[in-house]
């Protein structure tokens, strides 16, 4: 309908995936049913938030992201002279929906630096492991079921623990469809 078709569907243990193009080759990715990643509107935003963090820390050699989404992130971040990234996501579905945005986060996929984990990432930092200069996580819905628990108290503490000292940790939030009380319960969260 519209000149939009669907290049990609899937349903998955976690998530529907789906991405669709409109008739000027704009690709959004779908997460259940929620538009979460675009080579159009949100492009410079996916950007930005790996391109930020490394800006305000140029000296950091191994960082983590959180949710792979269109992979942007994580190319923008490998566009750095980073030695090592980990990233988690929670399902392959995106993984597997992420080339249609190769040309955007420019094969990050296929970099020898990156080390991508499909696994739960809140599970993964509870765990003893790698220490990071840098964490970003781009989940950015905590209200949605699964996301919420990337917003907790418990889980700040875990990634907090997973930082070298001098450490940054960025979270993606958002402004649209979340209201004061919401927004201003999960930046003071995110400062405890």
């Amino acid at each position: 309908f519209g000149g939009h078709h669907t290049l990609y569907s899937k349903d998955g243990l976690n998530a529907t995936v789906a991405v669709i193009a409109d008739r000027h080759g704009f690709r959004t990715m779908h997460i259940n049913a929620k538009a979460d990643a675009s080579n159009a509107s949100d492009k410079s935003v996916q950007l930005m938030l790996g391109h930020l963090p490394l800006l305000l820390m140029p000296d950091a050699r191994e960082a983590l992201i959180i949710g792979w989404g269109s992979g942007m992130t994580a190319g923008a971040v490998l566009a750095h002279p980073l030695e090592h990234l980990d990233a988690y996501e929670i399902s392959p579905e995106v993984v597997e929906a992420s080339h249609f945005f190769d040309a955007e986060n420019g094969r990050a996929i296929e970099d020898r630096r990156l080390t991508l984990r499909v696994e739960d990432a809140r599970t993964a930092l509870a765990r003893p492991g790698r220490a990071y200069d840098l964490i970003i996580s781009e989940p950015s819905n905590p209200w949605t079921s699964g996301e919420a628990n990337l917003f907790t108290a418990e889980f700040y503490a875990h990634a907090a623990q997973r930082l070298r000292p001098g450490g940054l940790m960025t979270q993606w939030f958002h402004l649209y469809d979340m209201d004061t009380e919401t927004f201003s319960l999960a930046l003071r969260t995110f400062s405890s």
